[in-house]
């Protein structure tokens, strides 16, 4: 049944934020929309509702007859004859990836950026957006982030409010770029990277039982005998006292 919007939608969006506490912090936050929008057809599951936690933008994707209609902030964004995911909106971007006659597509912000062949990631904060792809004719995964575009071998996208970082393997070795800086090279075991809006972090193995964390640009020597570090990351440094001077 198709029901129309006359009044105003009120959403609270419920946002989790990491900190150095063992539990979770959550913050409720009311978005006031008022408009006429629809009809909806409300009673579809695939209806999908996304806004930015400061409330400055919100976007809908809702099926009707058939197709998939997006709008943003009242904007209609377009019509689309196969399905919509990874649908967001932040307080600067809008996105997600969508498909048609077989390939997959990535829209940011009236962008279109594709095809890709399969095996997408989408990522997107309030201030970097990236995407994660594989590429068939090289077999190699590659990136885009912010629009610029990343041809190495990638093997990480990680991105936050404040970070962006691409990991990945050139010849024997492999590197990191984090906000433009690039840092390695470091062995050919994979770095792991982690990344939230106040802390970065890089862990990877260095001989044959020591592991090396580089932690905001300080670098720690560790044993990796004990559990917790051996898959290190910014979230179990927080929560679980991976242990650092």
């Amino acid at each position: 049944m198709n029901k129309k919007i006359n009044t105003a939608l009120v959403i609270t969006a419920i946002i989790i934020i990491a900190g150095a506490v063992a539990g979770a912090i959550y913050v409720s936050k009311e978005i006031d929309i008022s408009g006429d929008y629809g009809p909806y057809d409300f009673d579809n599951i695939g209806v999908r509702f996304s806004a930015s936690i400061y409330g400055h933008n919100w976007g809908i994707v809702y099926p009707n007859s058939g197709k998939y209609y997006i709008v943003v902030n009242n904007e209609n964004k377009g019509v689309f004859d196969e399905g919509i995911s990874d649908f967001k909106v932040t307080d600067k971007f809008y996105g997600f990836k969508y498909s048609r006659n077989g390939k997959w597509y990535v829209r940011i912000n009236d962008n279109d950026y594709g095809p890709f062949d399969h095996n997408i990631k989408l990522f997107i904060s309030n201030n970097y957006w990236g995407v994660l792809y594989s590429d068939r004719a090289s077999r190699h995964s590659k990136a885009i982030v912010n629009g610029k575009y990343y041809d190495d071998n990638v093997i990480q996208v990680s991105i936050s409010d404040n970070f962006f970082g691409i990991a990945y393997k050139a010849a024997l070795n492999s590197f990191v770029i984090l906000n433009d800086k690039k840092y390695g090279p470091y062995p050919s075991t994979y770095p792991h990277l982690s990344i939230n809006n106040d802390a970065w972090l890089i862990n990877y193995t260095k001989g044959p039982n020591k592991s090396v964390i580089l932690f905001n640009g300080k670098e720690y020597l560790l044993d990796l005998g004990d559990m917790y570090l051996e898959n290190c990351n910014i979230y179990s440094l927080y929560r679980w006292g991976c242990e650092y001077p």
